[in-house]
């Protein structure tokens, strides 16, 4: 509520200032420069921007407070949360708590402060409150009333109008098609009295049952074709969902009919800026015959031609006396100039100078916590938070499973045996977060739903996992989720962690690029100890990795290693033992895989040790002993495993390696990257290979095929990586090539005869050619279509 009053004092000064700017100091400020400034008054009411001059109440102690670090008492204290209010987002959860008599009685819990003083605080600012509830509960009901009487008014008028829409005769949509624009629907009604132009998304607009005149008729068009244009009733409802949260703000209703006011004259001054004199008499008659009119009910947000008698006068000396000058143009630049720079003057200050300088600490500290509820508090962008010693049971958080959170966090239904839901932590977009335990066998985090994954991070940029553990309980039978699931996420590091599966995947990493896990004991695991998806850049380092697929009723895991349409993916120096697995590494599609520096002993392997689809592994250094039989070394269609020399190896290979330490950095071999051909004059270029076709792929091109047959399998990126403008999506047996982004792009073949030129897919599942969220695409002169195989084929030709 402070904020919100920090917004309405700060807006208000703006709007008082943009009145005072049109109307004594700048009156020759443009009429379309002052519509528009009014979007500067509107953000300042909507963002909580910083301004150097407070504009809400402070706080002032007794004696100034010492602040030594910042510390989370038991859920038992006084103290809720986090104590890092200024910095904590709108709805965090807090700590129960219970009042003690020797902590101070504050106004709200995100005033509370670790201290050394035990002096209460007293405020420069007080008002005898029941319950800062009911005020907020009195803001949302107006704010609701507010916009819910503007909606029901508009509801109301456009379905009654809705009723009375015909199609306009011939000479109105004559004149109307001769006018130069883009068009929304155009319609007549008796049920209205003045032009008009209403909705957003599917503009319309409708003219009144009367007799109209083609000049008149031109005018009155063209009037309300520059509202659609600049999106006037966009704009429009914008202002009324902001200042229908300042309600109460008197100059809220006064913003808004000023607003409508200068939406007009800034229309009729863009009209003029291209009329001739005579043009410009007839545009100020037709507004003297559409004057008369009654103007629309109140709360209808649209547009009209019509206006007020009262306002007339303004539009109609705007009209006589529009001219282009320089005194017009300086009085736009210092009009904006003195709006920005007070805008970023006046602004919310919530914090005291001894909070500020108590900001600054923290952010070179951590935040220690002791419970679930204090934790889930901290998580917010660039914090570093400290787990003390113990067990955190996600299921005994206060908010658990609920709608109310975190921005920063929420609590995720995954559907269990017989419908059952179960309930993960989603952390998301949360940019620098690290999270650190006291020591793997000290700080424990534990789930209890047996489908859900203990964490899930989606989209955190610069995330850090350390010094803990992370698992679900050890309860008997059987268990499906994950403990750490990564999506999207980049420049992640997991390093010193205990995962233990008891039910899937320990790390499991989707569209993630720069992932490094170091220094972990990942075990347990059912179906893989690391599952990657689409992934570039990981290194699976130093970890020992042990007892997957042998627990009691989980049978042998898939894979310990496991990567599928990634890239770059490098396992080096670990411990890989007493495991039970179909494979140790199974590669899908994944390029510049590295397996160097293994020591693999006293493990099981069900089916192979390696197996590979599309592309191999360079396996080198590792030791492989005491693993029983193996079946076969390497499961492929012809793919194999070399060496870091290159040399493809065998089963004799693999036995005879010994331990030893390689740089991986000398295994990672680059995926190659095709040149773009030669842009030729218009655009146009020419492409003998598929390398060189999907290099070409951007927008405002035309690509020529000029070859037989553009195999899109024999691609050197197939499968992997993708470029800027398409990637390649999985289907059930092999990749589709997927275009995305594109606007202007043609294809098409330098020969003659379509049958000449072929562009072809094996996969049986997949579409050939596939395009998204792309506009203006030209296919022209050459055939398209899976090869010829035998048996069916279930994927289709061309996807849009």
């Amino acid at each position: 509520m402070k904020m919100l009053m920090a917004l309405t004092l700060s807006g208000s000064a703006l709007a008082l200032l943009l009145l005072g700017l049109r109307y004594f100091a700048l009156r020759r400020m443009p009429s379309t420069v002052y519509y528009y400034a009014w979007l500067l008054v509107l953000l300042r009411f909507a963002l909580p921007l910083p301004g150097l001059i407070p504009t809400t109440v402070e706080t002032k102690t007794n004696e100034t407070t010492v602040y030594r670090e910042t510390t989370v008492r038991d859920r038992g204290e006084q103290i809720p949360g986090l104590l890092l209010p200024d910095t904590m987002p709108a709805g965090a959860p807090s700590a129960p708590s219970k009042p003690q008599e020797d902590l101070p009685s504050m106004e709200s819990e995100e005033s509370i402060q670790p201290r050394e003083s035990t002096k209460a605080a007293k405020t420069t600012f007080s008002i005898d409150l029941h319950s800062p509830k009911l005020w907020i509960f009195a803001w949302a009901f107006g704010t609701a009333l507010s916009l819910g009487l503007t909606a029901f008014a508009y509801l109301r008028f456009t379905i009654r109008l809705r009723h009375e829409l015909h199609r306009p005769d011939r000479f109105t949509r004559e004149v109307y098609a001769s006018i130069p624009a883009p068009k929304p629907a155009l319609f007549r009604s008796a049920a209205i009295r003045t032009p008009l132009m209403y909705g957003v998304f599917s503009p319309k607009i409708v003219l009144p049952e009367r007799p109209y005149e083609e000049e008149l008729l031109r005018n009155i068009l063209r009037h309300e074709l520059m509202h659609v244009r600049r999106l006037d009733t966009l704009y429009k409802w914008i202002a009324v969902a902001i200042l229908s949260a300042h309600w109460f703000n008197p100059l809220s209703w006064l913003i808004r009919k000023e607003l409508n006011r200068a939406c007009e004259l800034s229309c009729d001054e863009m009209l003029l800026r291209s009329m001739t004199r005579g043009e410009k008499q007839s545009y100020g008659n037709t507004l003297l015959s559409m004057a008369a009119t009654a103007a629309l009910p109140a709360g209808v947000v649209a547009t009209t031609f019509a206006t007020e008698k009262r306002n007339l006068k303004e539009r109609l000396v705007q009209i006589m006396n529009y001219k282009k000058s320089g005194a017009r143009l300086l009085a736009a630049v210092l009009a904006l100039v003195l709006l920005t720079g007070c805008g970023m003057v006046a602004g919310p200050k919530t914090q005291t100078e001894e909070a500020s300088a108590l900001n600054s600490d923290r952010a070179e500290g951590v935040i220690r916590v002791t419970n679930v509820d204090e934790f889930l508090a901290a998580i917010r962008p660039n914090a570093t938070i400290e787990l003390a010693a113990g067990e955190y049971n996600l299921s005994t958080a206060t908010d658990y499973g609920s709608d109310t959170h975190s921005s920063y966090y929420s609590w995720n239904n995954v559907w269990g045996e017989e419908g059952e839901i179960h309930t993960e932590l989603v952390i998301q977009s949360v940019e620098g977060l690290t999270i650190r335990g006291e020591g793997m066998d000290k700080t424990i985090i534990t789930a209890v739903p047996r489908y859900a994954n203990v964490i899930c991070f989606k989209s955190c940029p610069g995330l850090t996992l350390e010094n803990l553990t992370a698992g679900h309980t050890t309860e008997p039978g059987f268990c499906s989720g994950g403990v750490i699931r990564l999506e999207a996420c980049s420049d992640t590091a997991v390093t010193g962690c205990g995962l233990y599966g008891c039910g899937t995947i320990g790390v499991d990493a989707v569209d993630t690029v720069g992932l490094k896990v170091s220094g972990c004991k990942i075990y347990e695991c059912s179906y893989e100890a690391v599952n990657l998806h689409t992934c570039r850049d990981v290194r699976i380092e130093n970890c020992d990795v042990y007892r997957h697929g042998i627990r009691e009723g989980q049978g042998s895991s898939i894979a310990l290693f496991k990567a599928t349409y990634s890239d770059g993916v490098v396992i080096n120096s670990n411990s890989v033992y007493e495991n039970a697995s179909q494979y140790l590494l199974q590669l899908s599609y994944t390029k510049n895989a590295v397996f160097l520096s293994n020591s693999v002993h006293d493990n099981r392997f069900d089916s192979s040790v390696f197996q590979f689809d599309q592309y191999g592994a360079t396996v080198d250094g590792c030791s492989f002993t005491d693993n029983g039989t193996i079946p076969s070394w390497v499961h492929s269609s012809g793919i194999y495993a070399n060496d870091v020399n290159g040399k493809l190896l065998d089963a004799s290979d693999f036995e005879a390696m010994t331990l030893r330490d390689i740089e991986p950095d000398v295994a990672v071999t680059p995926a190659p990257v095709a040149a773009a051909a030669e842009v030729r004059p218009g655009g146009s270029i020419e492409v003998t290979t598929v390398d060189e076709f999907l290099a070409a792929i951007g927008p405002d091109r035309t690509i020529i095929l000029d070859g037989e047959v553009f195999d899109l399998s024999t691609a050197s990126n197939y499968g992997s990586v993708g470029g800027e403008y398409y990637f390649w999506q999985e289907s059930h047996d092999g990749p589709q090539l997927v275009i995305q982004n594109v606007n202007g792009l043609s294809i098409q073949a330098k020969a003659s005869d379509p049958k000449a030129t072929t562009l072809a897919a094996i996969p049986r599942y997949a579409n050939v050619l596939a395009f998204r969220d792309c506009d203006n695409i030209q296919l022209t002169g050459f055939t398209a279509g899976h090869t010829k195989e035998p048996g069916s084929c279930a994927g289709g030709v061309l996807l849009f």
